[in-house]
Order: C-alpha cells, then structure tokens, then sequence
C-alpha cells in the first residue's frame, strides 16, 4: 500500500491497515487475559494468583520497559542510584539474560533494523518464500537466542561499546560515562588513535598488516577514505621515544 509524501520534518505515518493490526495485536491479548479471568474466577483463578502476576509479571515487567529498555539501552531519563539498581534487578528477575547484553542486542536492532548486523530479524538471511518466512519467523522469536556468545569482526564493528571514546564526548546518551584507564608502554610502542571512519575502511587484518611495516597516518586515512569514505576519517599515531 502505497504512503502519502512527506515533507521534511514530518512523520511517516504507517498505512492505517498496520496500524489497525498493530491495536489488534496489542490490545486484543489483554482482553482476552481479562475474559479468562472472568469466566475462572473462584474456580482457577483467585485472589493469590493476581498477587503473583503483580509480583512476579507485573513488577519485573517494567524492569525491562522502564529500566533494560528505555533506561539501560536509551537514556530516555536520569534516576538516582537506588532506582537504577532496582530497575536492574526487577529486569534481571525476568531471566532474559544480563542487562549488558539485553542493551547490547538491542542497540545493534536499533543500529541496523531489518539489515545485516541486527541479532533477531526475521528478514535477514533466512531466505524466501514459505520455508524462508518460517526459518525467519523462528530465528527472530527463538534461533537468535542459541548462540555461543562469540561474534566475528563484523559484529564486533557494530558493538555498541566498540568505542569508549564515542561515549566519554556522549554518544548520543544524555549521561556521558567516559572510560578512564592506563597503559604502560615503552620507547619504541606506538599508539593509533582514530575515528572510527578509518575501521569502516580498513579491517583489522589490512591495519596489522600495516603496523608490521612503517606505519604512517597519512596513508591510513587515504586508504581508508579510498576503500570506504562514508564517514569522516581522522587518524593520530603517536610513537614513544627514548
């Protein structure tokens, strides 16, 4: 179904049947929690049950919506100590794995929505047709869930905490959270500092091979903007002396 243009700074608005299928999908599974409820009250649903569901549904719930994902993963707001820790742990109670990698999957979803590098869409790599629906249909509900925990350099290229640098000058967040740390060294190490236009350019077999000979920035920033160039590319090499 085709959309009305948009002019810049207007929402595209979805067409009015997803969105008629998006309140289905939302408000219909309440209703018929509600309907069940009704109809077994006294027989299999009493007093104590709702007690449970606030307890142990309701409550963690929100450790996930407030905290995991509006708190952890966007920012949306600032709290104290105390309510960070207890959005933490209400989330954690859910058994949907550490908030570090709940943040981490799903800011990479975010990153890369429906194209290579997001963990759990149905649409990437599982191919067409019927038995393509089904395998993405699987992968996104429950297959993204079986992994072993190592991700390859590609992944490791779209890591949310790929640079500690981005996130001490903000990275988007409004609670800058920089990464202070120390490293010896000694005459002759050298250090590369760079943006991350030069990573997009060059992976990290060309830059060893790179720094095996005589590193010069000048032409880790041409070869990068010459293999890539879709973002800016700064590169500082500092050498220790004796």
């Amino acid at each position: 179904m085709a959309q009305a243009p948009t002019t810049e700074g207007q929402l595209d608005h979805p067409p009015t049947a997803h969105r008629i299928v998006t309140l289905i999908a939302v408000v219909l599974p309440p209703l018929g929690i509600l309907a069940v409820i009704g109809t077994l009250w006294g027989v299999a649903v009493k007093p104590v049950d709702l007690l449970l569901f606030g307890l142990f549904y309701v409550i963690p719930g929100l450790g996930i919506t407030v905290g995991f994902h509006r708190y952890f993963t966007h920012r949306s707001f600032e709290t104290s100590r105390p309510i960070k820790t207890l959005l933490a742990v209400l989330g954690s109670m859910t058994s949907q794995g550490p908030v570090c990698q709940w943040v981490s999957d799903h800011r990479k979803h975010h990153a890369h929505s429906d194209v290579e590098g997001d963990p759990h869409s149905p649409h990437v790599g599982s191919g067409a047709g019927l038995m393509g629906a089904v395998r993405g249909f699987w992968h996104s509900h429950v297959g993204w869930l079986r992994r072993t925990g190592q991700i390859n350099e590609r992944e490791a290229r779209t890591h949310p905490r790929r640079s500690a640098l981005a996130q001490s000058l903000g990275g988007g967040a409004r609670s800058i959270d920089p990464h202070i740390g120390r490293v010896s060294c000694q005459p002759g190490d050298r250090f590369l500092i760079c943006s991350d236009g030069l990573v997009d350019g060059l992976w990290d077999r060309r830059l060893d091979e790179l720094a095996r000979g005589e590193l010069d920035a000048t032409r880790l920033v041409l070869e990068a903007v010459a293999e890539s160039g879709r973002d800016n590319t700064t590169a500082l090499l500092i050498e220790v002396m004796p």
